[in-house]
């Protein structure tokens, strides 16, 4: 039991890596009572929470071209859609235009129809790019059609396998991209929701697979912070959340305990709930385990571990606006012959 408990959290910790190289995730507070208009911060001076939010935008945006191979672009986007005011938009914007640096792709594969490539960890980093290549008008579509063919003959026994979070993360990428996908968000959400039921809450608000699943639920239904989600059918996932904070924010819980805290915060204020006092201290305590420099983790560097929890750390405690901005046009002009 102790074993399969393990990789349960093992899986958890890697679909939430996945999720990032995605595509990804994560904000805070209730947009209509709390939310204002893009430029509600001009002239203000920004709460707790929000200057330590803009520093992991800051450290974020500084880092655009060290973050690992093609990750960039997803992840500058997600923070242009929560910017709090226009001027930080402005300067996520073009740093995403000024993406000259080989770190801002992801070499794809010289065989795409490779049936090796359907491994999650590998798959998701190529959607990624061909996504990347769509929103900025690069050739993409000899590519995604190869993968079309490689998912139509063998997708569909590789990814029902997929443990529960990485099928979700893996539906917003292949949905977005209009591939071939073996199950739908609504099945996907009745797998979480039967779940929880039948476990004992003290049992889920310890299992971070499970809340990674109820987390990533919430941030494939908004588009990973495109628009807010209606909380209504989320009442049974609301509790097993709330609960989780203490937790998984207690001494000794680490890097991934913070990492699993601050989605939960994020998703909170994606589904417009109100804050508690349990939700307060688990963000006074976010707040708190954040570096001089502005980022969250325990790895130095710009590395992986760091840079995801430097990102939902951002979205667990930025306040959201009431309106999330739209994406940029970043689309360039093809050269002739494309």
């Amino acid at each position: 039991m102790r074993e399969l408990q393990r990789r349960s959290r093992v899986r958890g910790v890697l679909a939430a890596l996945v999720a990032c190289v995605l595509a990804a995730m994560h904000v805070a507070c209730d947009g209509e009572e709390r939310g204002g208009s893009h430029d509600a911060m001009a002239g203000a001076v920004p709460s707790e929470r929000m200057s330590a939010a803009l520093r992991g935008v800051d450290w974020i945006v500084s880092h655009a071209d060290e973050l690992p191979d093609g990750w960039a672009h997803p992840l500058l986007l997600r923070l242009h859609r929560v910017a709090p005011d226009d001027e930080t938009a402005r300067r996520i914007e073009a740093v995403l235009r000024d993406d000259g640096a080989p770190s801002r792709r992801f070499p794809l594969p010289a065989r795409l129809s490779d049936p090796r490539l359907l491994q999650p960890l590998r798959l998701m980093p190529i959607l990624f790019e061909l996504r990347r290549r769509k929103a900025v008008g690069e050739p993409y579509e000899a590519e995604l059609e190869v993968l079309r063919r490689l998912l139509e003959a063998r997708g569909g026994a590789l990814l029902t396998r997929l443990p529960l979070t990485q099928r979700i993360v893996c539906l917003h990428q292949l949905r977005d991209l209009g591939l071939p996908r073996p199950y739908d968000f609504d099945s996907l959400f009745a797998e979480v929701e039967a779940s929880v039921r039948e476990r004992p809450i003290a049992e889920l608000i310890e299992d971070r697979a499970i809340l990674y699943a109820i987390t990533h639920l919430v941030l494939v239904e908004s588009g990973y912070f495109r628009r807010y989600v209606d909380a209504a059918r989320y009442g049974n996932l609301l509790p097993p959340l709330r609960q989780a904070l203490p937790i998984q924010l207690a001494e000794g819980a680490g890097e991934q305990g913070l990492d699993v805290a601050a989605e939960i915060l994020a998703c909170l204020s994606l589904l417009r709930q109100p804050d508690d006092e349990v939700v307060r201290e688990a963000r006074r305590r976010l707040i708190a385990a954040q570096d001089a420099d502005g980022s969250w983790g325990d790895t130095p560097g710009v590395n992986p571990t760091r840079v995801h929890a430097t990102l939902v750390g951002t979205f667990g405690t930025i306040e959201l606006p009431a309106t999330l901005r739209a994406d940029p046009d970043l689309r360039k002009e093809r050269s002739p012959g494309h």
